[in-house]
């Protein structure tokens, strides 16, 4: 409710007669609905001066009591984005326009009771993207309780002091700390100034850990190995979620490659924002996260680093896309990059030319080169078919509203080589190429730090071969081993196994991008009937007499393949 506005005229044009007791009335009304309503509950609405001066809605989040019995108010300017929330006096908040608390099941319903539009809700989605698109209803519910008041207020990182927009989960021992200290190099935070004086003396570093990948001018690159510089990896985790609201922590780095990116000057090399890649990612994608430091923003510098993501996927020979969900700001920068890229091949180019084709020249992945295309109307769908349709004015109206291009990438300048892919990946090929099958993976059971291993991650592939496919390359397999196999390399259940050194004494090509893997074999003998034991209908068990022995198993070796059993290893 607003309060009412005393009239300034008569109905003649005069101004009324002075009512003292009127408004003595008023203002004892105003007193006590002020102190009826405070303090103010969780969740209430009420109207907000910002650092503009004007009043604004708000939401209260939270509320603490200060030293005086008086409470300060964590509030949620509700027209604009989390990163703006903060803590406010109670001098900052308009009481007479405090409305009720309103039931968060019902906060989507319009003030009429129905439910929201779905071009409301679109309209809402386009002015304020959370980027939670991969969470559940309750792990979204979770993360926004865990998450919806910032633990800290400002960071120091060089010669700038920043706002902070979003919580980020520091170790608990910094939870009482509004302002935290960053060595700029190492990104080592500490609670006092006096803290981080003492360490900048000691502090070592004049630009990021790792290999410098790029020099141009005053900007450099340095690549960081998550799993070579850990404790830097997860500093910078922890500094990046200050300022993005929606990535998940995540404190095994090792999987990650981080592309700091630096101006440089003679007191060191300065971060200016970095983005990160998995060393390996079935997805394609070829940026995990991205983030430019709010003092560097609207210089070009994200549109750099996104270049630059495309830049490596080209040396990779892939194409690449972004980890979704992507923040506000990410999905601008990468909209007008994407725009900006794909018309200025278009007007350049005379004669028709395929979505492909532009992949192969940007890097760009498929998908986005359409919806961008889709966003712009210069596609359209004929006779089962995509069609470009690029008018030279269109384009220049396009180009001209994608705004600027950013700092540009001089390829030239770039020294870098693709990381090398982890061994189970690369054997891949192997054993494609020495049974004609696609491998199963195998995943790791349990995490073990001490060998950067997570649960569920793939550390092996494998075959499983039958028939005279199996024969054969038991045989080529044998012929390595010259038919000789120790005696406990039979088991117990009538298999046996062994291990071959490099597979390319297999009669394999030796390929210099794959190298050499060994691998072992495993052969089971069954006899025939051995299906009773495994089948779903009337399964039943398979009789001592019938199964495999170990004896059974080492005598069809010799007769087979008129091989040797040792009782030891022969050293050469």
């Amino acid at each position: 409710m607003g309060s009412i506005d005393t009239p300034t005229a008569n109905g003649n044009g005069k101004s009324p007669p002075f009512d003292g007791a009127e408004t003595a009335l008023e203002s004892n009304t105003s007193k006590r609905r002020r102190s009826s309503v405070l303090p103010l509950e969780v969740g209430t609405r009420v109207m907000c001066r910002w650092r503009d001066g004007k009043y604004h809605p708000v939401k209260v989040i939270e509320r603490r009591k200060v030293h005086n019995a008086d409470y300060e108010y964590y509030v949620h300017y509700t027209e604009f984005n989390r990163r703006l929330d903060e803590w406010v006096k109670l001098e900052q908040l308009d009481l007479d326009s405090v409305e009720a608390v309103v039931d968060e099941k019902v906060e989507e319903k319009g003030a009429t009771g129905l439910k929201m539009t779905r071009h409301q809700k679109r309209k809402i989605d386009e002015t304020h993207v959370e980027g939670h698109e991969e969470l559940d209803a309750a792990s979204l519910r979770e993360h926004e309780e865990f998450t919806k008041v910032k633990n800290i207020a400002t960071i120091e990182l060089g010669r700038y002091e920043i706002e902070t927009w979003y919580f980020s989960p520091f170790p608990p021992e910094y939870n009482d700390c509004l302002k935290l200290f960053f060595c700029e190099f190492c990104l080592n935070f500490m609670k006092r100034k006096e803290q981080l004086q003492r360490h900048m003396r000691k502090c070592d570093l004049k630009h990021p850990p790792g290999d410098e990948i790029y020099r141009s001018g005053t900007l450099s690159m340095f690549e960081v190995d998550g799993k070579k510089n850990k404790v830097y990896g997860q500093n910078l985790c922890y500094l990046a979620k200050l300022f993005l609201d929606h990535k998940t922590l995540y404190y095994d780095v090792d999987l990650f490659l981080f592309y700091v990116l630096c101006e440089c000057d003679d007191r060191g090399c300065h971060m200016v924002g970095y983005f990160s890649k998995e060393k390996h990612s079935e997805e394609s994608y070829n940026l995990a996260c991205i983030l430019t430091l709010p003092p560097y923003q609207r210089k070009g510098y994200g549109k750099f680093l996104i270049a630059f993501s495309y830049e490596l996927s080209k040396k990779e020979g892939k194409v690449g896309t972004p980890e979704r969900p992507l923040s506000d700001l990410g999905l601008l920068s990468y909209r007008g990059y994407w725009t900006r890229v794909l018309l200025d091949i278009l007007k350049k180019h005379k004669g028709n030319i395929s979505i492909k084709e532009l992949s192969d020249m940007t890097a760009i992945k498929a998908e986005d080169i359409l919806t961008t295309l889709q966003s712009l109307e210069l596609i359209q769908y004929r006779k089962g078919q995509h069609v470009i349709c690029a008018d030279p004015k269109v384009l220049d109206r396009h180009l001209k509203a994608a705004g600027r291009g950013g700092l540009d990438v001089d390829v030239s300048k770039l020294i870098w080589t693709p990381y090398k892919e982890q061994k189970y990946i690369v054997s891949v090929k192997v054993l494609e190429q020495l049974s004609g099958q696609t491998p199963v993976f195998s995943k790791a059971r349990y995490t073990v730090r001490s060998f950067g291993i997570r649960r569920n991650e793939k550390i092996a592939c494998y075959v499983t071969v039958r028939g005279d496919k199996a024969m054969q390359l038991l045989e080529s397999g044998l012929k390595v081993k010259e038919y000789e196999l120790l005696r406990r390399n039979f088991s117990d259940t009538g298999c046996f196994g062994f291990g071959i050194q490099e597979h390319i004494d297999l009669g394999i090509k030796y390929d210099p991008s794959t190298g050499i893997y060994g691998m072992d074999f495993f052969v089971v003998l069954e006899r025939p009937g051995y299906r009773v034991g495994r089948r779903r209908r009337c399964k039943s068990r398979v009789g001592i007499q019938h199964r495999v022995t170990k004896d059974d198993a080492m005598k069809w070796f010799q007769v087979k393949y008129e091989g040797v059993i040792l009782n030891k290893s022969q050293n050469i």
